[in-house]
């Protein structure tokens, strides 16, 4: 016998719409000056063609051709029609190139995404040292596959709170399914205006505490803004990554925070910039790094950059080192995120997924099971 498409086609609806809500892939962010975000690119091949790229070029100097010779004999492949940041970033400079215009304004005009940020701070730190250069690029291509490493790890380390929010979510349209496929009194019910009504506000809950587990996921997996402490450590640690390769590809401190108040990360630029017009205004270098911030790490960081200016001690390792402790301290606090992460999904677990399966699974299986037992006696 043929069932009505009525009987069937509401709850399979909201089975499609969770399901699609719990699989689909997140959508690609970009990096905006707006927000302030920085995200790396959305393909997996880029980070590694990032670090490859950077030690091609360092190879290509390092054998006696100038930088813009080794940009030229070394186009970035990524292995894949899709287009990436990496060969957007290449082909930007090679139309500055022919138009003109400098390697350095050419780079400059060149919007950077992403890892490219260590090779742009290398090439326009070097002003002509090729020795210099090669060492900030090798160095850039480590920086590279260090945060690679540290944001793969973030990702797999939410992945089963991921996993298992997700077979939550779509566990009660599925058991609903069921039990219309094997039996006709759930099939009778779900027609109902209350039943309905019910089952609608199980999918809503349901919805809501996806959403919501989603978001306690990604913030301990460090994906999107994760807690302000995280942010902030993330933010000072790729500072001091910059600061190094900037100083080693030839670079002063100073010149080097100038170039990243323009052309770094978005989110560093308004307190490097800060320093930037306090050193402008005449105001002696320790006074001046206080832009960067209060707490103990900035402190530490404007504390070696003034002692090395004093007794000029080389900066490059003692900022390796200190990039190193702050990357640790980081993973610190991502580690303590994420196992508070059973924790901070019980609120969404407890409020709206546990009540979506009583709504959805339990709640049209009882009601056709007490009408069936009315009807007996």
């Amino acid at each position: 016998m043929m069932w009505p498409i009525a009987l069937i086609a509401e709850p399979s609806l909201i089975g499609i719409l969770i399901a699609r809500l719990a699989f689909a892939p997140p959508a690609s962010r970009r990096i905006t000056e707006e927000s302030g975000t920085v995200v790396p690119p959305s393909t997996s091949e880029t980070p590694a063609g990032i670090a490859d790229y950077a030690e091609d070029l360092a190879r290509c100097i390092a054998t006696g051709l100038s930088p813009i010779a080794a940009l030229r004999s070394s186009r970035p492949i990524t292995g894949s029609n899709r287009r990436s940041a990496l060969n957007d970033w290449w082909e930007g400079i090679e139309r500055g190139l022919a138009t003109g215009g400098t390697l350095d304004n050419s780079i400059r005009v060149t919007p950077t995404t992403g890892d490219l940020d260590v090779i742009t701070v290398s090439l326009l730190s070097a002003r002509g040292d090729t020795a210099a250069l090669v060492d900030g690029l090798r160095q850039a291509a480590a920086v590279v596959r260090s945060r690679e490493d540290v944001r793969r790890r973030r990702r797999s380390s939410a992945a089963q709170a991921v996993l298992s929010a997700r077979v939550m979510t779509v566990l009660p349209p599925v058991v609903l399914l069921g039990a219309l496929a094997l039996s006709p009194g759930v099939r009778s019910g779900v027609t109902d205006l209350p039943m309905i009504m019910v089952i609608a506000l199980g999918a809503a809950l349901d919805v809501i505490g996806w959403r919501w587990m989603r978001s306690v996921a990604s913030r301990g997996s460090g994906r999107t803004g994760a807690r302000r402490g995280v942010d902030r450590e993330d933010a000072l640690a790729l500072l001091v990554e910059l600061l190094a390769i900037g100083v080693r590809s030839g670079s002063a401190a100073v010149e080097t925070i100038r170039l990243l108040a323009a052309v770094g990360p978005p989110v560093l630029r308004a307190s490097l910039s800060r320093v930037c017009e306090a050193v402008d205004r005449g105001e002696r270098l320790d006074t001046a790094l206080a832009g960067l911030g209060t707490d103990r790490r900035a402190r530490r960081l404007a504390a070696l950059l003034v002692d090395c200016s004093r007794d000029g001690s080389p900066l490059a390792p003692a900022l390796d080192h200190l990039a190193d402790d702050l990357r640790s301290e980081a993973r610190r606090l991502h580690h303590t995120a994420i196992g508070e992460l059973p924790v901070r999904l019980t609120p969404p677990l407890v409020l709206c997924t546990l009540p979506a399966v009583v709504l959805i699974a339990i709640a049209p299986v009882a009601v056709a099971a007490l009408r069936a037992v009315r009807a007996d006696l």
